[in-house]
């Protein structure tokens, strides 16, 4: 037995969900349930475990000083402290806190330009979980919104509840709320030179669809890695790794000729579907200026012989390089894609 996951809803989301359905008098609610996400935000390296660290190397910091002993690295000890004995008062928790108090604010300068809303617009600022009780997280939401944050909803189980909701509309069981979600990290691949090219940004509305074609970097390359990645660092290094696979069978040609359209479709349920589609490129013939409509003909004839003879070079290359690189064919590495220009969209 297991869970059956029928969609993947994001934390911010779902506890705008909780706090939807309790008012009646909200912007959401006024749009007769439909739930439309402008924007999302935040630090994944960021939460309440990072609070109780700074305490902790505070506690044992103060414990060292008192004793000479440094248990940061007895684990048993630092679980069980039977002999630590401190008092912190709530203005030196707050300076300790302060700085992880302070990461939050970017993201939410990031979340109101993606949306393009002034922080002046916003009506109500939920919080949600239990480091949000703490009265300098609410100070830090005044300075930036110039309002108190919403009392409305249990940090605690806002979270929860919301995803509830969202359960109850798959299950058919809620019937008057529409959610409009969007991805809350950019997608993308890994190309030449570990640079992160991607292919849908974040905030993108789900479900959503796009392609873009890449080809070979090297001469006689047989086979790519695909590498998926998730964030906004220019480089890979910088992002969190999805997955990868190998792409395989290319035909050996130049670089640049065998085109590959990788495609990253995503459906309401934030299920993630990567493709590839491989194809050899065929050269485009421009009619020369003054040529008559009416020589579509002729034209046709030129392609089809420029392609004939593109389709004989291409055969003479692969026939050379197979018989030059046998041996080094069969070592080969699969390297990373090589971006072009060429971008197609589909929502």
């Amino acid at each position: 037995m297991g869970l059956n996951v029928l969609r993947v809803i994001n934390e911010p989301t779902a506890a705008a969900l909780a706090y939807g359905l309790d008012k009646a008098d909200s912007a959401v609610i006024a749009q007769k349930g439909v739930f439309e996400v402008k924007s999302t935000n935040g630090d994944t390296h960021l939460g309440g475990e990072d609070f109780d660290i700074v305490l902790v190397d505070h506690i044992l910091g103060e414990f060292k000083k008192e004793s000479g002993i440094d248990l940061s690295g007895d684990h048993m000890a630092i679980q069980r402290p039977k002999h630590i004995n401190t008092k912190l008062i709530r203005s030196q928790f707050e300076a300790l806190a302060d700085p992880l108090v302070k990461r939050t604010i970017d993201p939410c300068k990031k979340a109101l330009s993606d949306a393009s809303v002034k922080a002046s617009e916003i009506n109500e600022v939920i919080l949600v979980g239990g480091m949000t009780r703490m009265p300098h997280v609410g100070e830090a939401v005044k300075t930036i919104f110039g309002h108190k944050p919403s009392k409305g909803v249990n940090p605690d189980a806002a979270v929860a509840k919301g995803a509830a909701i969202q359960g109850g509309v798959l299950a058919g069981n809620v019937t008057d709320i529409l959610l409009l979600d969007v991805t809350p990290l950019s997608l993308g691949i890994e190309t030449l030179g570990g640079i992160m090219t991607k292919l849908i940004n974040r905030n993108t509305i789900i479900p959503t669809k796009r392609s873009q074609v890449f080809s070979t970097a090297t001469d006689g390359q047989t086979a790519i890695k695909v590498k998926i990645f998730q964030g906004e660092c220019e480089l890979v290094c910088d992002n969190k790794v999805l997955g990868n696979f190998n792409l395989v069978g290319i035909p050996p040609a130049p670089k640049g000729v065998p085109q590959i359209k990788i495609t990253f479709d995503i459906d309401a349920s934030m299920l993630y579907l990567v493709f590839t589609v491989l194809s050899m490129s065929r050269p485009r013939t421009r009619l020369q200026k003054g040529q008559a409509a009416d020589s579509s003909v002729d034209a046709e004839k030129i392609c089809k012989k420029t392609s004939e003879t593109q389709q004989a070079s291409l055969g003479l290359f692969q026939k050379v390089y197979k018989k030059r690189n046998t041996e080094s064919l069969s070592e080969e590495k699969p390297s990373e894609p090589e971006s072009e220009k060429k971008e197609e969209k589909k929502d």
